[in-house]
């Protein structure tokens, strides 16, 4: 008893010194204070070394010397294949080519040429080494020009020659929607690390906003999600990331948003009009339909999906949209897998039209996408595994891309979609022809 006693004093020092450093600890965290940035620059320098190839190379699928395959040819929809990726030098491609896998058109978008050490980008978000970033959202325009976003860093454009027309520091990501009047919506960040006029919102949390931009790079609009929640009276839903039982601070990427969508001008729906505007919430598992205009929610859906990415509108009053459906580590014993979800916006019914769990597997972990084709059947692009594969109306595969850099390794896909009839090999040769 004498001996704790004696002891007493240094225990009391010693808890004193551990409260304070817990404390301090949470205070450096959420204020970005001594020493989180040394240590996130020690984890940078780790993910460098460490965490590239399972970010950018992924074991493919089904192993072989082919990296395509063609099951169904009469029932594919036609159109040149438009994909986006990086390949095994770790150049980052836009790349336009035929159903054999053949490159008919390509961009090589180089962030550091493109970039340099120019702009006022964080040096916890500036690239450091090659790929340096990843292109999401990418969109080739009826001039030939591309359009993309270098992922939370820049959206950008580039004319088919490889020449940079204009870039944004506009920290945008995920997509980038063309609404058809000469602009476009992308999803993006008011500023890395932003003070918020919301409470309980830590000065370094990414504060999510939809923003257009005309086809000349002049930013037209803000939207920011956490005002269209608030204004809609879901203060709820801004709070869901936090876990303690006495406070409700919430930091970091509490939405993570990936995709802003524009309703078509020549559409018609009863839920939803001309120039509506759709957006997802991966973090809060949501998608939102706003009128741009008032702010006010027409369609919401919360639930049905988990950690979904890329909804897109189909006629008929309905979305679908890539459920990533991320349940790893699947404790269950069953693999994971991503399926593609249909939802009616007029009674709520959902059903599974692509699942990824049947004979052709697939899982994304995070991002990908898919796209509802003119003739029903179903592109889906799954950014974990770097393949592109197209399904028939039935959820059969009719035909599969893998982003191959070996018989037994796949390297990342970032966006894929069929091409208009019109942008056809005779298309890009005119452009190619222009540039020399």
């Amino acid at each position: 008893m004498k001996g704790l006693f004696a002891r007493l004093p240094a225990l009391l020092l010693t808890s004193s010194i551990l409260s304070v450093a817990i404390f301090y600890g949470m205070f450096a965290q959420t204020y970005d204070m001594f020493p989180r940035p040394q240590l996130d620059a020690v984890a940078l320098s780790l993910y460098a070394v460490f965490g590239e190839r399972q970010d950018l190379f992924f074991p493919a699928p089904v192993p072989g010397k082919s990296s395509t395959r063609t099951i169904y040819p009469d029932k594919l929809n036609p159109g040149l294949v438009f994909v986006q990726g990086v390949n095994a030098e770790k150049q980052i491609f836009a790349r336009v080519m035929d159903r054999d896998g053949n490159t008919v058109h390509e961009w090589l978008t180089d962030w550091f040429k493109i970039w340099g050490s120019s702009g006022d980008f964080p040096d916890d978000v500036r690239p450091r080494q090659e790929p340096g970033t990843i292109l999401m959202g990418a969109q080739i325009l009826p001039s030939g020009d591309l359009v993309a976003n270098f992922h939370r860093l820049s959206t950008f454009r580039m004319d088919p020659c490889g020449h940079v027309v204009w870039k944004l520091q506009n920290y945008a990501h995920h997509s980038l929607e063309l609404t058809g009047d000469g602009a476009m919506w992308v999803g993006a960040q008011r500023g890395h690390k932003h003070g918020t006029r919301y409470p309980n919102y830590a000065p370094n949390s990414q504060f999510e906003t939809l923003q257009k931009i005309s086809l000349d790079g002049t930013i037209l609009r803000n939207i920011d999600v956490l005002d269209v929640l608030h204004s809609n009276g879901l203060d709820g839903l801004m709070y869901l990331s936090t876990i303690s039982d006495r406070y409700t601070s919430v930091s970091g990427d509490t939405m993570h948003l990936n995709d802003v969508e524009p309703f078509p001008s020549d559409w018609h729906s009863k839920v939803f009009s001309p120039g509506d505007i759709m957006f997802s919430v991966r973090n809060i598992n949501s998608i939102f339909v706003i009128d741009p205009q008032t702010l006010k929610i027409k369609f919401r859906t919360t639930g049905k999906f988990l950690r979904q990415h890329d909804p897109d509108f189909i006629p008929g009053d309905k979305i679908t949209v890539f459920d990533n459906h991320n349940l790893t580590p699947a404790l269950s014993g069953k693999k994971a897998a991503s399926r593609i979800v249909e939802i009616d916006a007029r009674t709520g019914a959902s059903r599974v039209v692509v699942d990824g769990a049947g004979p052709t597997h697939f899982f994304s972990q995070r991002a990908s996408s898919h796209e509802r084709l003119p003739n029903g059947n179903i592109l889906v692009q799954s950014e974990s595994g770097g393949r592109v594969m197209e399904f028939l109306p039935d959820g059969r595969l009719a035909w599969s891309w893998n982003n191959r850099i070996s018989p037994t390794e796949n390297a990342i896909v970032t966006g894929a979609q069929i091409l208009p009839t019109w942008m056809d090999r005779a298309f890009f040769k005119t452009l190619e022809a222009s540039c020399r």
